[in-house]
C-alpha cells in the first residue's frame, strides 16, 4: 500500500496544506512541494472508497502568470488536483 493510501485508510475526511517553503530555490523543489505531493494525495483520495471529502489548501495569488515559481506551481498543482478530483474544495 502506498504512503498516502495507508495513511488515509481510516478516514473519511482528508485535508491537504502540503506546500513548499517561500526560501526555497530550486525549481524541482516547489514541483515536488506544489505539484507531485498534491497529485500523489488526490489519487489516494479518488482511489478511496471511504474518503467523502477533499479540501486542498494552495495559496493566496496562485496564478500561471505569477513572477513568483511558488505561487505558478501552486496553480499549477490546483489545476492538476481538479482535474482528479473534480469535486475538491480548495
Amino acid at each position: 500500500m502506498r504512503e498516502c493510501e495507508f495513511a488515509m485508510k481510516e478516514s473519511n475526511v482528508v485535508v491537504s496544506s502540503v506546500g513548499s517553503k517561500v526560501y526555497m530555490k530550486k525549481e524541482q523543489d516547489f514541483e515536488d512541494a506544489n505539484i507531485n505531493v498534491p497529485i500523489a494525495i488526490a489519487k489516494a483520495v479518488k482511489n478511496s472508497d471511504n474518503i467523502k471529502r477533499f479540501v486542498y489548501v494552495s495559496a493566496a495569488g496562485a496564478d500561471p502568470n505569477s513572477s513568483s515559481i511558488r505561487l505558478r506551481t501552486k496553480w499549477i498543482g490546483e489545476q492538476e488536483v481538479k482535474a482528479i478530483c473534480p469535486d475538491v474544495t480548495i
